[in-house]
C-alpha cells in the first residue's frame, strides 16, 4: 500500500506530466478492476471492497494533489527559464551597446591622433586607442552569446594577438590553452597582453625591426586551476637597474597582480621574458 500511495510521486518527478498521466490512469483502471472484481468475485480478492474503494480514492486524491505540485513547479520553472533568457538577452545588448559606444570612442581619438604633429603625443594617444580596442572585443565575444559570468580568454587573446600581428612583420608565436575567467580578470589579461606586445614589437628589435629572424613567444598553460603564461621576446631587454619605469610596465604589474593570487616575475637577460602566474 505505502509503495502505491507514493507511486504518483515518483512518476510526475521523474516522467514529467506528461509521461505520467497515462501511467496514473492505467493505475487507477487497474484499481476499479481490483474493486469491481472484490464486488463480482471473478477471482478471489486478497481485500474487502470498502478497503479498496477508499484506497482507490486516496490513490486519485494523492494524484491529482501531486500533479497540481508538479504543473505549479513546472509553472514555476518555465517562468525562471524565461527570465533568465530575457536576462540574456539583456546582458547581450547592454555588452553591445558598450561595445559600440567604445567604437565611437575608439574613432573620435582616431580623428584627434591624425592631427597631432608631435610623434610623442600621438604615440600616447595611439596606445589608449589599442586598450580600448582590447577591451572593446571582450564586450563583442560577450555580445555575441557568451556567458557573462566566465569568458574563454582563448578565442579573446588569439583576436587580440591577431589585431596586433597586423602592425608588424615581426613573428608572435602562441600556445593559448583554455582558461575560463570572470569578466574583469578576462579584460586585465587582454591589457596585459596588449601591453607586453605593444612594448615588445616598438623597443625589442630596434635594429632588426621587420626581420623574420626575430620573434615574440606568447604561452598560456594552464594545470588543474593553476595557470601560467610567459611573453618572451630575443631583443635587447631593458635596464632593471633604472629607478624609474615605463607606464606600460606598471601598467603590466598592477594588472598581473590583480588576477586571483597573481605573482609576477621579470627577466631580462636574454631578451624580456615576462612570467606571470594567477588562478582560474
Amino acid at each position: 500500500m505505502y509503495h502505491h500511495a507514493t507511486l504518483p510521486i515518483y512518476l510526475f518527478f521523474f516522467l514529467g506530466i506528461k509521461h505520467a498521466i497515462p501511467w496514473i490512469v492505467a493505475t487507477v483502471l487497474a484499481l476499479v478492476l481490483t474493486v469491481l472484481n472484490s464486488h463480482w468475485a471473478w477471482v478471489i480478492p486478497l481485500y474487502k471492497s470498502d478497503l479498496l474503494i477508499l484506497v482507490t480514492l486516496d490513490y486519485l486524491a494523492i494524484s491529482y494533489f501531486i500533479f497540481m505540485l508538479e504543473r505549479e513547479r513546472q509553472g514555476y520553472e518555465e517562468s525562471l527559464n524565461s527570465a533568465n533568457k530575457d536576462k540574456e538577452v539583456l546582458l547581450r545588448e547592454v555588452h553591445h551597446r558598450t561595445k559600440n559606444n567604445m567604437q565611437v570612442m575608439i574613432g573620435l581619438l582616431d580623428m584627434q591622433s591624425s592631427r597631432l604633429n608631435n610623434s610623442e603625443s600621438q604615440k600616447i594617444f595611439d596606445s589608449h586607442i589599442n586598450r580600448l580596442k582590447t577591451m572593446s572585443l571582450l564586450h563583442k565575444h560577450l555580445s555575441s552569446g557568451a556567458d557573462d559570468a566566465t569568458v574563454d580568454v582563448r578565442p579573446y587573446l588569439e583576436e587580440i594577438i591577431d589585431n596586433m600581428a597586423k602592425f608588424t612583420q615581426i613573428r608572435i608565436k602562441r600556445t593559448i590553452e583554455t582558461v575560463m575567467m570572470e569578466m574583469k580578470g578576462s579584460t586585465n589579461m587582454g591589457l596585459i597582453i596588449n601591453e607586453v606586445l605593444a612594448n615588445a614589437i616598438e623597443h625589442a628589435y630596434p635594429d632588426g625591426y621587420g626581420s623574420l629572424a626575430y620573434h615574440i613567444e606568447i604561452n598560456l598553460t594552464k594545470k588543474d586551476k593553476e595557470c601560467y603564461l610567459s611573453i618572451q621576446d630575443y631583443g635587447k631587454g631593458y635596464d632593471k637597474t633604472k629607478k624609474t619605469q615605463t607606464l606600460g610596465l606598471m601598467l603590466i604589474e598592477d594588472l598581473a597582480k590583480s588576477l586571483p593570487n597573481g605573482k609576477i616575475s621579470i627577466d631580462a637577460k636574454e631578451g624580456t621574458h615576462i612570467m606571470i602566474y594567477f588562478t582560474a
